[in-house]
C-alpha cells in the first residue's frame, strides 16, 4: 500500500508499525467479523456507522466496499492516521474525522458503532457504553470485537511470546485499563443497564498455511516494535523476534489468535441510561 505521508511521519518508525499492523489485522481478521456481521440482523438493516478508533482507516474501507449503501464515518484521536485514511478511502464516500471518542457529538444519531481492538485501550467499560448510547439511536447496536488472549497458541510453543504477554497482562492491571478485564467482558456487558446482548461469539484465526504463517509473524513482529517503543517494561525483545522467526522457519508450525465479537442493542427505554 502506498500512503501519503508527511516526511517528518515517514522517519516514526512507531506510526509506521501501527499503520501497517491495522494492515495485517484487518487481513487476519475481517473474513470472521464478516461472518459475524452477516448473522446479525440489526447489521443488515443499518444505514449509517460510526468506527470509533479507525485508525488508518483500511478497516471501515474494506467494510463500505462490502456494504457500499452504509454511510461510513470513522473517527481517530491520531490526527497523523486520520490523515492517512482520507488519503487513501476519503474518496470512496468516506468522512473520516481527527476527535476524541469522549467528544465527538455525531450530526445525527448513527445506527450502528463499530468499536474494533478499541475498548482494550480505555479505562472503564460503563462509561464507554454510556457514550455510546448517547450517539445511538434507540435500539442501535454497537459491535465490539477484541482479541481473546487465553486462546493465542503456537506450535512449536513460543516461550518468550507467552512470557511477553503476560508481562503486557500485568501492565494492563496496572493502568487499569479495559485490557485486564476482557476475559470478564460478556459478564460485565451483561450486568451494565440499557443493554442487551444480541449475539456473542468466540472464534479463533488460524495461521497454519505458509502465507498465513507469514501474516501471523508479521502480525506479532509489529506488535512487538509497538510494545518495545513504548518502553512499559524491561524485556528481551530481540530474542523474542528471532525465537518467532525460528517458529515460522519450520514447515510444521501452527499459530492462533483468539476473538471475541459482541453485538449489543441499545434499549429504546432513555431512562435505562
Amino acid at each position: 500500500m502506498a500512503y501519503s505521508r508527511s516526511p517528518h511521519r515517514a522517519s516514526d518508525s512507531a506510526f509506521l508499525a501501527w499503520d501497517s499492523l491495522l494492515g495485517v489485522q484487518t487481513d487476519l481478521f475481517l473474513p470472521h467479523e464478516l461472518a459475524f456481521l452477516l448473522a446479525c440482523p440489526q447489521w443488515s438493516a443499518a444505514q449509517s456507522v460510526l468506527d470509533v478508533g479507525c485508525g488508518n482507516g483500511d478497516y471501515l474501507g474494506r467494510i463500505s466496499s462490502f456494504f457500499p449503501k452504509i454511510r461510513c464515518t470513522g473517527i481517530d484521536i491520531s490526527s497523523e492516521m486520520v490523515s492517512v485514511a482520507r488519503a487513501t478511502h476519503g474518496t470512496g464516500g468516506i468522512d473520516f474525522s481527527s476527535s476524541d471518542f469522549f467528544q465527538y457529538e455525531p450530526p445525527a444519531l448513527v445506527d450502528v458503532i463499530l468499536m474494533r481492538l478499541v475498548l482494550q485501550h480505555l479505562q472503564g467499560i460503563e462509561p464507554v457504553l454510556s457514550r455510546c448510547a448517547s450517539m445511538l439511536r434507540p435500539d442501535g447496536g454497537l459491535y465490539i470485537f477484541e482479541p481473546d488472549p487465553s486462546q493465542f497458541r503456537t506450535l512449536p510453543e513460543t516461550p518468550l511470546v507467552t512470557k511477553l504477554l503476560g508481562k503486557i497482562e500485568e501492565s494492563a492491571l496496572r493502568a487499569q485499563t479495559n485490557r485486564a478485564r476482557l476475559s470478564e467482558l460478556p459478564s460485565i456487558l451483561n450486568a451494565v443497564p440499557g443493554w442487551k446482548i444480541d449475539r456473542a461469539y468466540r472464534t479463533i484465526a488460524p495461521s497454519i498455511s505458509s502465507r498465513s504463517r507469514q501474516q501471523f509473524l508479521h502480525m506479532c513482529l509489529l506488535w512487538i516494535d509497538i510494545v518495545e517503543a513504548s518502553k512499559p517494561f524491561d524485556f528481551p525483545f530481540d530474542e523474542t523476534r528471532v525465537e518467532l522467526e525460528g517458529w515460522a522457519a519450520k514447515e510444521a508450525s501452527y499459530g492462533q489468535v483468539g476473538l471475541s465479537l459482541f453485538a449489543l442493542r441499545r434499549e429504546a427505554d432513555p431512562e435505562s441510561f
